[in-house]
């Protein structure tokens, strides 16, 4: 729509500070847009930064000649130019060069990183003659530049021009350079000529670089993408410093990148806050530990905590201490200790304090050599707070495209937090959206679809959801997930990617505190979840064709249903535990409450324990599958099991035990440990075995307990406990199979023990007591925490004076077996009070004792039935 500007006379006709600019009607002609004067011209390009050529660059093996261009000289070996150059993070940058005589060989030229992006973020290479290009947006630590020749390149490199590239949509308008500038506080896309159809590329380039620009003057800048976009161009960059805010609202957007190249790992766009990588203007701060600290302290000792301030958050990483995951087995990842943390203020009076908004979730101890071996602390300057609302992008990814690789859309880093709502991504072979080091984050209703309705494409199960990178804490509301790998992928952050001295490629941070409530799950590879997390849960997700794996430590699952199995832990089922000597890992505290795991597939399994765990809570859950739950793993200690219903396969003859803990007492990779396991009130069906155990080969297996259960279609034995060569089990009585029920058919055998120390009675299935002898004039009672034990004494005559181990409060039922030699229990002469001797004659008699306080016992009642 045109306008009209008035002017009192043509001497008073001037550039005005800002031109409006109404409507909109082809692209690029820069309708509907806010434009301020330029006090100085703004060109498309900037000025050479090679004004010198190769001049001052280190040369290997290569010679300058005439015009300034780059020979092979005389060496067979591999040639190279370095030059280092000021270049600013965010800003796009082209490169030109000619090559000129080559007959053999082929040559390279490289953007290089001085952090720990890895040598080469932008590359060319070729064997042809000719001019040659290259145009970056240059990343945190990009200063350098490397011309590489083969062995056999026999021509010459020279014509070297590099410069940045200004388009940030600027106009000429009356004379004078414009530049647009947020309309109503608000930049779109549209403002540099997107959303008419076609490619889009070129106005988001101007729209990223606007944006770079106004970031370093604003305390926030808000963007509106809500048109439709289609987009090729990948790893565009935008810088954000230390508080600035960033707000995208995307009601009805959608960025469409089919285009894009399927195989190229890479994103879209990167929201960068200033972190640890270069671009705080202060200079880097980073300490180490001076003493070890234990987990939940809130003051660190530091060498020197000059340059830290009041609310910094700072990353805390240790560069020897084991966490999680084993290197020597595929699928797990080794990571040292490591989180993200807040300190609330830095002491002035001292040089070593700071005290921390909250307590550590690790422990931190000293290495015997702390100068080759430290405790990092770093300060990650963080850009406020990163906001994204009602978005839609559409990826590239393609049946072709495997195991994780490919265009992914957003990365967002070093904010101190980040808010997403009913953002729906699709079809990205990498990974969605990553957050990576944003100290608090909250997603509401993240929805990740993988290749849609694509049958043909078996790998649409590689494609990743939101991943999250070493955060502080983590709300996720309603998480969805469609085809694709998992909708939330919980993992660290390697300060091998993100620091250039680092001194250990483990050093990283983990997440820690997510919660993550309701959603779904549909043809998913697992559930949400992730890989090196502490302290997860996930409370009312539903899936459907979906696997559950958990990793991590401190996981809670409460009301998760799944119609396949759950795996804790790597694939160390099928590994060796013993060849992991020096790592250990333990998925910490689990518990799952209220769950239902219905794997129905043949030779599926419900529950698998792969990794040991510090405890685990089964309660109140719901398991079925042809191997309802196993346990592998070097140690399997503090097992609960009570209030569930778990079963082999209706209508499946059983093949596998219900409960099994497993590895062979005589093999190498026999458990370590196996104690402190309860298998209570649970109805157990369809199975070889109720109860499995397979021995313990470094301890004892001991305080096992398999009480008040219902078993019904038990084929074999209710309990079954191995004794190959090399087991050990306990002998003092602390493994009890009481107060059970059979329901038929019946087992053969009620329980596969032989001699083994197991408490049996109140069990309906031919209830057995305890045989035990007496010895001297003393009745050892094995260690026992029933209640009530039921002792049967041999048809030999003797005299008890004294009970040895009765515990205060615990019945003891006595009976002998069959025929006419007496056994006498003595009054008073012991430890015994039954107000005179009592004797059982005959196999019907019985005596039932208490245990005191002072370890003696005392008559409850006496039936002489013979």
């Amino acid at each position: 729509m045109p306008t009209t500007t008035y002017f009192p006379a043509l001497e008073n006709i001037s550039a005005p500070q800002f031109v409006r600019v109404d409507g909109y009607a082809t692209p690029g002609d820069g309708g509907e847009a806010l434009y301020e004067r330029q006090d100085i011209p703004v060109p498309s390009e900037g000025p050479e930064l090679f004004p010198d050529g190769f001049t001052d660059w280190d040369l290997g093996e290569w010679v300058r000649g005439p015009g300034d261009r780059l020979g092979p000289g005389v060496s067979t070996d591999t040639k190279y130019a370095i030059g280092t150059f000021p270049i600013t993070p965010g800003r796009r940058y082209r490169v030109r060069w000619n090559v000129a005589g080559r007959t053999s060989g082929t040559w390279s030229v490289s953007v290089l990183s001085v952090l720990g992006y890895g040598a080469r973020t932008f590359f060319a290479s070729s064997s042809s003659n000719g001019d040659g290009e290259l145009i970056f947006e240059a990343r945190p630590g990009n200063t350098q530049f490397r011309f590489n020749g083969t062995a056999a390149f026999d021509g010459s490199i020279g014509l070297v021009s590099l410069v940045e590239l200004r388009d940030e949509g600027q106009q000429t308008l009356l004379g004078a350079s414009y530049l647009p500038v947020p309309l109503d506080g608000v930049l779109r896309p549209e403002m540099f000529g997107a959303g008419f159809g076609g490619n889009d590329d070129a106005a988001f380039r101007r729209f990223f670089q606007r944006i770079n620009t106004l970031a370093l003057e604003r305390q926030s800048v808000h963007l509106e993408i809500n048109g439709r976009y289609n987009c090729v161009e990948t790893r565009h960059l935008v810088c954000v410093p230390a508080g600035v805010n960033v707000t995208i609202d995307g009601d009805g957007g959608v960025v469409n990148l089919t285009g894009s190249d399927p195989s190229a790992e890479s994103f879209w766009l990167e929201f960068l806050g200033p972190g640890y990588d270069g671009l705080d203007t202060e200079g880097r701060v980073k300490t180490t530990l001076k003493a070890g600290i234990a987990a939940g302290a809130e003051n660190l000792s530091v060498f020197d905590n000059t340059g830290f301030e009041d609310g910094d958050w700072i990353a805390l990483t240790s560069t020897w201490e084991y966490w999680g995951g084993v290197g020597e087995a595929d699928g797990f990842q080794r990571l040292n200790t490591g989180e993200l943390i807040q300190i609330r203020y830095r002491s002035t009076t001292t040089d070593d304090a700071l005290v921390l908004g909250a307590g550590t979730a690790f422990a931190y101890a000293q290495n015997a050599d702390p100068s080759t071996y430290p405790i990092n602390v770093r300060r990650f300057l963080m850009a406020g707070q990163f906001s994204l609302r009602g978005l839609r992008a559409i990826g590239p990814g393609s049946a072709s495209t495997v195991n994780r690789q490919g265009t992914a859309f957003l990365n967002v880093r070093h904010f101190a937090e980040a808010q997403e709502s009913f953002v729906t991504l699709e079809n990205f072979p990498g990974y969605s959206l990553r957050y990576t080091l944003c100290a608090a984050i909250s997603m509401d209703t993240p929805k990740t679809v993988g290749r849609r309705f694509d049958r043909s494409n078996n790998n649409s199960n590689w494609y990743y959801g939101r991943e999250v990178m070493g955060c502080a804490r983590a709300s996720i509301v309603s998480p969805i997930g469609e085809h694709c790998r998992r909708s939330i992928d919980l993992h660290e952050a390697s300060q091998n990617s993100f620091v250039g001295d680092r001194a250990s490629s483990q050093e990283g941070v983990v997440s820690k505190q997510i919660a993550m409530v309701g959603g779904y799950s549909v043809e998913c590879r697992t559930l949400p979840g992730g890989h090196l997390s502490y302290d997860v849960t996930l409370t009312g997700h539903t899936g459907h064709d979906s696997g559950g794996q958990m990793r991590g430590k401190n996981i809670r699952w409460v009301n998760v249903h799944t119609n396949s199995g759950l795996s804790l832990g790597g694939e160390i089922g099928s590994t060796d535990p013993a060849t992991y000597a020096s790592e250990n890992p333990s998925q910490g505290h689990v518990e799952l409450v209220g769950c239902s795991f219905r794997n129905l597939h043949d030779g599926g399994w419900g529950i698998q324990v792969r990794q040991n765990v510090d405890s685990l809570r089964i309660q109140n859950c719901v398991v079925v599958a042809q191997t309802p739950i196993a346990f592998y793993g070097r140690n399997q200690d503090n097992v609960v099991i009570e209030h569930n219903y778990i079963a082999g396969r209706d209508g499946v003859p059983p093949t596998q035990p219900i409960i099994a803990f497993l590895n062979n007492g005589d093999t190498a990779a026999n458990k370590e440990s196996s104690y402190n396991i309860t298998v209570r009130s649970n109805h157990l069906k369809n199975g070889t075995y109720a109860f499995h155990h397979s021995g313990v080969k470094v301890s004892e297996a001991r305080d096992i307990h398999v009480d008040d259960n219902i078993f019904e279609n038990i084929t074999a034995a209710h309990m079954r406990l191995l004794r190959n060569t090399g087991s050990q089990w306990a002998t003092d009585g602390s493994i009890t199979l009481i107060g059970n029920e059979q329901r038929a058919p019946f087992p053969s055998s009620p329980a596969d023990v032989s001699t083994l120390a197991v408490v049996r009675h109140g069990n309906n299935f031919n209830n057995a007591p305890v045989i035990l002898s007496v010895s001297g004039m003393t009745l050892e009672i094995p260690k026992c925490r029933a209640s009530t034990l039921y002792v049967q004494l041999p048809n030999t005559s003797a005299t008890v004076a004294t009970l040895a181990g009765l515990q205060e409060g615990q019945f003891l039922c006595v009976v002998k077996a069959g025929g006419s030699n007496p056994v006498t229990f003595q009054h008073g002469t012991g430890n015994l009070q039954l107000g005179s001797d009592r004797v059982l004659n005959s196999g019907v008699d019985r005596i039932v004792l208490v245990g005191t306080a002072t370890g003696g016992a005392c008559l409850v009642s006496f039936a002489d039935n013979s």
